[in-house]
């Protein structure tokens, strides 16, 4: 793993502090599988945080370099969360329906229709559906 996923997968808050992976993913000169599944990983690792902002800098630095989509199919299925959840949504208000193997509707319906997803996360996928 390159030190900057490595730094990014065992980033920590310290008292409500983000800075370190803010810098963490400003250092991200491209992404590669790696990089890709770290940033992924802190939606999973913290999804009810929103980073201090920086879990949108993590989006925008994805969007950027893109080559997340298969990643981020895996991450939906694997732990949905708000995040994830939203990127999807930004893929599809960006006319893009597949992200990986996966038309984005099938991510979206999977997540509304599993149980174990709590309400407010299924409620978000079925809204994202439009």
């Amino acid at each position: 793993m390159s030190n900057v996923a490595s730094e990014i997968e065992e980033f920590s808050p310290s008292d409500g502090n983000w800075l370190g992976l803010d810098r963490a993913v400003g250092k991200l000169d491209g992404v590669d599988e790696e990089a890709i599944s770290a940033c992924l990983r802190v939606f999973e690792k913290y999804p009810e945080e929103d980073g201090a902002g920086v879990f949108f800098t993590i989006i925008h630095t994805l969007e950027h370099f893109g080559g997340y989509e298969s990643a981020l199919a895996s991450s939906v299925l694997r732990s949905p969360n708000q995040w994830n959840l939203l990127m999807l949504n930004r893929m599809l208000n960006a006319e893009i329906d597949v992200a990986g193997d996966y038309a984005i509707f099938e991510l979206l319906m999977n997540v509304h229709k599993n149980e174990s997803v709590p309400l407010k996360l299924r409620e978000l996928a079925i809204e994202y559906l439009g």
